[in-house]
């Protein structure tokens, strides 16, 4: 590993001295395995990054000049998100990378002190690099708030450091030792990069850069690194990136970048791809779910529109369809109750057609809830050839466990929604209405053996 005094010793080789055409000026800092120098050549000033030579005769040359190779492939593609790459190359002893030379500071060095409210443009910013990336049929591999720099007045982000990018297509880059070492950061990788069972396609990839945006996002709301407690020793780190579900619990941040962060952090990658699109990063503040809802179905529409319908039964319609109703609808409790640390809930299907799901959480007298609540869903097809749902929202409160019913009367306040409901908009009905109703029954102070609780109004 390169220490300060190993890189003073290249500061001390190197200043004042061209490498590749570049003069190089004063060192800018240094990492792992190289040192960064202000260069400049025909007017342009850049970041050199060289290669300590020791580090790179122990993994090997060959690797080191594939890797600069890699990276070369990058000169020309520009974004704005995205450092840009002038140069690379190999002359006498030192490999080196020259790129652009960007002001300010990583983020890891200014998390506690970027305003909430650039949260959303940053976090999309970093995602327009990576898909940029992904466009080029590129993986960056290392997405992490210390290889993400930010501007002083927090307004603009651009993703740094390709030193571990890799071509979707290796046919003609050889990609020497990657299968057998960890490459990327343990505390910002996905389980399947840690333990190399990465899928080699792009969908495998884009779940990868979906979790490293994921994990910067988290840092980003809750203002601290992911996984931090388990720093040490190095095993424990290893569990937590393979076990711990992270907490997003800062409730001053909106609760749809919450649940992005959440889903982007699941373990399975194919879970990160189900529940996430590129879109989501790029989304506009939730102002009106109802008029977003309306969108979306709209655009699902006229996707549908355009896809030739293959032949099925309708008894297959029915059980797809229902099956993926009921899975957005019990996900969204469970996600929540979680990320909004509700108290001590349990589940049960009260039936099953049609479909009745209720969520039970017991007096929380520390958390102000003082009876029992409980939060229903009901759901059914309407229209398999649509295809159509409904979904019904109430929630009561009561003196008991046994008095709660297993099913809404039809007298009770029932929030109601009907259309192509895609998953991501059940999932807004269910989390919006699921905190909504919660925060009314803190404020319930009726004697009733139940009562149903008013779905209007509110802040």
């Amino acid at each position: 590993m390169l220490d300060d005094y190993m890189a003073k010793k290249l500061e001390g080789e190197l200043v004042g001295k061209a490498l590749g055409g570049w003069s190089v000026q004063e060192q800018i800092n240094h990492g792992k395995s190289a040192v960064v120098f202000r260069a400049e050549k025909n007017g342009t000033t850049a970041a050199l990054k060289v290669f300590d030579p020791e580090i790179v005769e122990r993994y090997g040359r060959d690797k080191q000049k594939a890797r600069i190779d890699r990276e070369r492939l990058l000169i020309g593609k520009t974004h704005a998100n995205l450092v840009q790459i002038y140069d690379g190359g190999e002359e006498g002893e030192f490999f080196f990378v020259v790129m652009e030379y960007v002001k300010g500071k990583d983020l890891a060095a200014v998390l506690h002190a970027v305003p909430v409210s650039e949260v959303r443009s940053l976090i999309a910013q970093v995602a327009a690099a990576a898909k940029f990336l992904e466009d080029a049929a590129f993986a960056h591999r290392d997405i992490k708030p210390g290889n993400i720099g930010i501007s002083p007045d927090f307004k603009e982000a651009k993703l740094l450091d390709l030193g571990v990018i890799r071509p979707f297509d290796l046919t003609n880059v050889t990609d020497p030792g990657d299968q057998r070492f960890f490459v990327g950061t343990l505390q910002y990788s996905p389980p399947e990069l840690l333990f190399r069972e990465e899928e080699h396609s792009l969908e495998g990839w884009r779940a990868i850069t979906f979790y490293q945006l994921g994990a910067v996002l988290h840092d980003l709301l809750m203002r601290k690194p992911l996984f931090e407690e388990y720093g040490t020793p190095y095993a424990q780190m290893v569990r937590a990136v393979e076990k711990v579900i992270p907490r997003l619990d800062a409730s001053e941040v909106d609760a749809d970048l919450r649940l992005l962060a959440q889903n982007c952090l699941a373990k399975q990658p194919r879970l990160r791809l189900d529940t996430v699109k590129w879109e989501d990063f790029s989304q506009p503040k939730v102002v009106d779910p109802a008029e977003i809802a309306r969108r979306r179905i709209a655009q699902r529409r006229m996707a549908a529109a355009q896809v030739p319908k293959q032949e099925q039964s309708i008894e297959d319609l029915v059980r797809m369809q229902a099956y993926a109703l009921r899975g957005s609808i019990e996900s969204a409790v469970v996600n929540t109750c979680s990320s909004e640390a509700l108290p001590a809930y349990t589940t049960i299907r009260t039936k099953e057609s049609p479909y009745v799901f209720r969520t039970t959480i017991a007096p929380a007298p520390g958390q102000g809830l003082e009876r029992y609540f409980a939060f229903y869903c009901q759901a059914r097809i309407l229209d398999v050839s649509g295809p159509s749902h409904e979904l019904r929202i109430a929630a009561c409160t009561a003196t008991s466990a046994e008095m709660l019913p297993t099913e809404v009367p039809k007298d009770a306040p029932v929030f109601i929604a009907k259309g192509a409901l895609i998953e991501q908009d059940t999932r807004l009905h269910v989390q919006t209405h699921l905190l909504q109703l919660f925060a009314r029954a803190l404020e319930e102070t009726s004697n009733e053996a139940v009562k149903w609780l008013s779905l209007g109004g509110g802040e």
